[in-house]
């Protein structure tokens, strides 16, 4: 989002969006899998989308935020969207230390 008005370069938008979106994901996961089940969701979250996430015309999917272009409102909105339900969700549920490991 900063990365627009500041008037920034392709690679520095997607750059920017898709980390937000990653710590979005790496915050939400956790709390229903388990922290160490839940690593594996950013991690494949790129794979399933190079896989799945293109139309036969070869346009990305409107779900596929990691492939649409850099100044794509929808890839800008469904990674803010991933960060701020990640913020809160990780709000809600902190990763509380396992017993022992204090």
């Amino acid at each position: 989002m900063l990365g627009h008005t500041a008037l920034a370069d392709d690679i520095a938008l997607l750059l920017g969006r898709n980390i937000a979106a990653y710590v979005g994901l790496a915050l939400i996961m956790p709390p229903f899998p388990g922290h160490r089940a839940a690593s594996v969701c950013p991690a494949a979250v790129p794979v399933v989308c190079a896989a799945t996430g293109w139309t036969a015309s070869g346009r990305p999917q409107p779900w596929a935020w990691i492939l649409q272009p850099a100044g794509s409102p929808a890839g800008a909105a469904l990674a803010a969207v991933t960060l701020i339900t990640g913020l809160l969700v990780g709000l809600r549920h902190p990763v509380r230390p396992a017993a022992g490991n204090t």
